[in-house]
């Protein structure tokens, strides 16, 4: 809704239908989820399997948070914890570039089956880092999520730092959006043309 609308959108405990999103966003105490015991008594996946994933799922403390708001960027009337860009490919290598450059480190993201809520949201949250996004099934099914799409989630303390590497890689190396071709080799013709060239240039006038 807010980024297909341009709408702000609160979102509270009793307003979320996805028990992963409710997990992630520690709207609800996740004991089942955790141990799998849940997923197993509704048939989603054995019991082990699913605590296992539970395991690996970024989460937001249980109770620290009662509203989640989402708004465009653009129009935003506070401070948000994390930017979520969407973009191709070529785009996101942007960003990363960006992320990069201003700490030598690299950028470790994690994938699992979807739930990609838990690394848009709880993940940069937790950790403070950038994250690259696969969306999930909801992602695509409900947010209209495109298949030539990626996410890029930066957390607000870094957003300073990505700008800066843009314009670091722009300027020092000619990194940019859309990434030209290389079009400065020599062409390669037939021999023939290259004799025809040369009569050409020394004929007289």
């Amino acid at each position: 809704m807010a980024r297909r609308n341009g709408w702000t959108v609160a979102l509270q405990r009793e307003d979320q239908c996805c028990p992963h999103a409710a997990f992630v966003l520690g709207f609800v105490p996740g004991k089942g989820y955790l141990d799998g015991s849940y997923a197993e008594a509704v048939g989603l996946s054995p019991k082990e399997r699913f605590s296992k994933l539970a395991r690996h799922v970024s989460r937001l403390d249980f109770g620290k948070y009662n509203c989640m708001v989402v708004a465009p960027l653009q129009t935003t009337t506070f401070q948000p914890d994390v930017v979520v860009v969407y973009g191709n490919p070529a785009q996101v290598s942007r960003l990363v570039q960006a992320a990069v450059v201003m700490t030598g480190d690299v950028l470790t993201s994690t994938f699992s089956e979807g739930i990609a809520c838990s690394a848009l949201i709880a993940r940069p949250m937790n950790t403070d880092m950038c994250q690259v996004v696969l969306s999930g099934a909801g992602d695509r099914y409900f947010a209209l999520t495109q298949d030539h799409e990626l996410a890029f989630a930066i957390p607000f303390s870094k957003i300073d730092t990505i700008l800066d590497g843009l314009e670091i890689g722009h300027n020092a190396v000619g990194h940019r959006y859309p990434i030209p071709f290389s079009m400065r080799l020599e062409g390669q013709l037939p021999a023939a043309y290259y004799r025809l060239l040369e009569l050409l240039n020394n004929e007289e006038v």
